[in-house]
């Protein structure tokens, strides 16, 4: 208890609060999603619900040329892109990859025509390389093995084991896990920026590649995990006991900080609790799945200064268990969001196998604690034998799990699905004399709420007499749907309570009352999710 009791000290130090992200969504854009306009604009407009960093923008033509867009301006949510080649008649792709809020990269593609449509390009511009997930997914499952087996390795040598030296053999492995987890971390690095541009793996090479991945959160994470490794390693040779221990401190530490810099879990609401949580959840899976091996080791010679070291690991590793299983819960929870998920989608039957995985290792940990710790203590024959066995199919079961925590990289949590579901769609509408904004939340199929924001050409709020609505869906054979708008501050108005039971595309008209003499006529369409 003592161990976590000053881990948990650095808890503050360590752990910085921001706000809490899903991933960016496309809420709307100009040209819409799959509009025929008249004529070439002059612009390209992407308006997500939160501020992006535009990673790749390519623009398919009719006949598949690409061209690259790198003239962008962004304007709060809206991503400006100006610098279009000439767009002749026929359907265009614009494919789309950004940086979203929580550091992960989003793609998408939009379609719209210019005069008429035809058989859209193939979207050549988003190419998938299975090498570089693979990749990522292998370097974030050695990264693991080096916070975990190899700083929790040489946390167990400063402060458990203590004068009893760790066997050769688990030393090299230890060791060869922090190597191994710094150079993981590295190259993790130039991975995160393949997956931000879109790349394949042959572009690792190039020095824009390791810059973009350079600057995104994950390069947090990775910094804090490399430098937290080699600490560890440098303990190795280190005869001052009070050092090591110091240093190993700080260490495991690193361990839980690097988790809790990035990914989603750590850009999950709320941040006071998610973030300071995954601290502990790191530190302990390190204080306890780092213990296994060398004790594993020390246990295999019986010599006499081995019950000492099981004792001081028995104690330790029941707090730190019960930290690890609470943590996970909490976790487990805010991730999932529904209940329902867990058999429905990749990260709930991943969460699934992981559980499986604890619970057997709970199973196990329960019997060496309990059963044979006493019995080693009481000289048992056998007992040793089994207590070694058990422990290294504790190790393997955490190298499994440690691997599908890996997988859950490209695994985006249901919270994430269940956020992406409220998003608002937005339909922007513009004349000469005024231009709408108008968002439906959620985006979906159900009752939403319509809120209109009235601009003139510069910008400002348009001033109205009065707004009405109109929702209609042609296709389905749905009649406008017409509601008053109620104005809530100069130049916005809202809507409340608007049933859409289908889901497609949804014409939006807003009339606008100027004076008694007056009235504008502004008319769009909107996508609505099932």
């Amino acid at each position: 208890m003592r161990i976590i009791a000053m881990v948990a000290v650095i808890i503050a130090g360590l752990l910085a609060c921001g706000d809490a992200h899903a991933h960016a969504t496309l809420v709307g854009s100009d040209p819409a999603a799959d509009a025929i306009i008249p004529s070439a604009p002059q612009r390209l407009v992407l308006t997500f619900n939160e501020p992006v960093a535009p990673l790749v923008l390519r623009l398919v033509d009719p006949a598949g040329g690409i061209t690259d867009l790198t003239n962008t301006t962004l304007v709060g949510n809206r991503l400006l892109i100006g610098g279009l080649p000439k767009l002749g008649q026929g359907t265009h792709l614009l494919s789309y990859r950004i940086i979203s809020a929580d550091g992960h990269p989003v793609g998408g593609t939009l379609v719209f025509s210019v005069g008429t449509m035809t058989t859209q390009p193939r979207a050549s511009a988003e190419v998938f390389d299975p090498a570089v997930r693979t990749l990522i997914v292998t370097m974030r499952w050695l990264v693991y093995l080096g916070l975990f087996i190899g700083i929790g390795g040489r946390f167990f040598a400063g402060w458990m084991a203590r004068g009893t030296p760790v066997p050769s053999l688990a030393s090299r492995a230890i060791n060869t896990s922090l190597i191994v987890g710094v150079l993981a971390a590295i190259v993790s690095v130039g991975l995160q920026g393949l997956d931000e541009t879109g790349l394949p793996l042959s572009f690792l090479i190039y020095d824009s590649v390791w810059l973009t991945g350079s600057q995104s959160v994950y390069a947090i994470t990775a910094a804090i995990a490399a430098a937290s490794m080699l600490l560890a390693f440098v303990t190795t040779w280190w005869g001052q006991r009070s050092c090591v221990r110091l240093a190993t401190l700080l260490a495991i530490a690193g361990a839980g900080a690097a988790l809790a810099a990035s990914g989603h879990a750590a850009a999950a609401s709320p941040q006071w609790l998610m973030r300071p949580t995954l601290f502990l959840h790191g530190v302990c899976v390190a204080i306890w799945a780092g213990a296994l091996i060398p004790l594993a080791a020390i246990m295999v010679r019986e010599r006499a200064d081995a019950v000492p070291v099981l004792l001081r690991f028995s104690q330790a590793a029941l707090p730190a268990f019960a930290m690890i299983v609470i943590a996970g819960a909490v976790l487990a929870v805010v991730q999932v969001d529904d209940p329902r998920a867990v058999l429905t989608t990749s990260y709930g039957q991943v969460l699934c196998l992981k559980l499986v995985a604890v619970l057997v290792l709970l199973v196990i940990a329960a019997i060496n604690r309990y059963r044979l710790t006493p019995a080693i203590v009481q000289q048992a024959a056998g007992a040793t034998l089994r207590l070694t066995r058990a422990i290294w199919l504790e190790a393997g079961l955490v190298l499994a799990i440690l691997g599908l925590v890996a997988l859950w990289r490209f695994t985006p949590p249901p919270r994430v699905i269940t956020a992406k579901n409220a998003e608002p769609v937005m339909a922007h509408i513009h004349t000469g004399r005024a231009m709408a904004d108008v968002w439906l939340t959620p985006g979906r199929i159900g009752t939403v709420d319509v809120s209109i924001g009235l601009l003139d050409p510069d910008l400002k709020f348009f001033d109205a007499k009065d707004v009405k609505l109109e929702l209609s869906n042609p296709a389905a054979g749905i009649e406008p749907i017409e509601r008053a708008a109620v104005q809530v501050e100069k130049g916005q108005w809202q809507v409340k309570g608007i049933s859409i039971l289908l889901p497609g595309r949804w014409t939006v008209r807003v009339d606008v009352l100027v004076d008694d003499f007056d009235k504008l006529m502004l008319d769009g369409e909107v996508e609505i999710r099932p």
